[in-house]
């Protein structure tokens, strides 16, 4: 099992208020900075970049590893939670949100006599379904 530091996340995040710093560089040292940060995501090294590439750099790489432990910590609490019984409490919670609810039928214009309604097992589908996509990711980082 790799340790914690080494684990792999699927992808990294920059965030729309990073584009003033981006756009102040050129497109080749832009362009240095984005390989840069996909050789980091994927390997946690660097090298070889320019002196203005490089202090811009700094400012993403601290937000990835914060990123990257957050995103390491919440896959333990859902490893944690699913061995305790998480698909079933989720069960449970979706039922008595539908119990809660009452759904309306959905009426079709050309045929009054079908109804779309979303029933307690179409539900536990869709639940089954993104419990399965969370588990299969934490397992996939480890």
């Amino acid at each position: 099992m790799k340790s914690k530091a080494n684990k792999k996340i699927p992808a990294f995040l920059t965030f729309i208020d990073q584009k003033e710093v981006i756009f102040k560089l050129s497109d080749e040292e832009a362009g240095q900075l984005y390989k840069a940060m996909c050789e980091y995501a994927d390997t946690a090294t660097i090298t070889g970049l320019d002196k203005a590439v490089d202090l811009v750099f700094t400012s993403f790489k601290l937000a990835f590893d914060r990123n990257k432990a957050h995103y390491i910590k919440k896959c333990e609490t859902l490893r944690k939670n699913a061995s305790k019984g998480g698909k079933a409490r989720v069960k449970q919670m979706v039922a008595n949100a539908t119990k809660s609810k009452q759904i309306e039928p959905i009426s079709n214009s050309k045929n009054k006599n079908k109804s779309k309604t979303k029933t307690k097992k179409n539900i536990s589908d869709e639940t089954d379904e993104a419990f399965e996509k969370v588990r299969l990711e934490c397992e996939n980082i480890e």
